[in-house]
């Protein structure tokens, strides 16, 4: 995932070569690092004074479910609009799950960025923009037409940011 983000084209390229099980990133890769993201939440306790642990607990339980609930569906929404918009790809259905489980950690790393800061920043509310770029750099992963491509875009911006941030807006609801 680190190559991914460091260089989406490269990193898409070697996820290609290794042909790496969707099943053991989600489970050994995925998983525990949405367990840090959700710890690095307790930080603020330390970093606001009016933050209770309680709150902070139920923020990493939030990010967590959020982000591990959204994995499925957009995956299941990402393979619904491929093959309702007549998106051109080569790749199958463990594939696709990759690129969801690598763009959904990206993204997570964006929290665990935000998380950590003891201030907020300006520049990790523009991140989510460079995760759109590494999602352009999965078009030849994905073995993408290039006349599919704004399509792709689309689909992919609407099915990969939506389901997290609707996720956890319910779930803030509800604490």
């Amino acid at each position: 995932m680190i190559q991914v983000i460091l260089n989406p084209r490269q990193g898409w390229l070697d996820a290609y070569g290794v042909k790496a099980d969707p099943k053991s990133l989600l489970v050994s890769g995925l998983v525990p690092f949405l367990a840090i993201v959700a710890l690095t939440s307790l930080l603020s306790v330390f970093y606001r004074s009016s933050e209770t642990l309680t709150h902070c607990v139920l923020e990493g339980v939030v990010d967590f479910t959020a982000y591990f609930v959204s994995v499925f569906i957009t995956w299941s929404l990402l393979l619904f609009a491929f093959r309702r918009w007549n998106v051109k790809w080569r790749c199958d259905e463990g594939i696709v799950m990759t690129f969801v489980v690598y763009t959904i950690g990206s993204m997570a790393v964006i929290t665990f960025l935000q998380n950590v800061m003891p201030v907020e920043l300006a520049l990790l509310s523009f991140l989510p923009f460079y995760v759109i770029y590494i999602m352009f750099g999965a078009m030849d992963y994905l073995g993408i037409r290039s006349e599919d491509k704004d399509k792709f875009i689309v689909i992919t911006i609407l099915c990969l940011f939506i389901p997290p941030y609707i996720m956890t807006y319910l779930l803030g609801k509800i604490i």
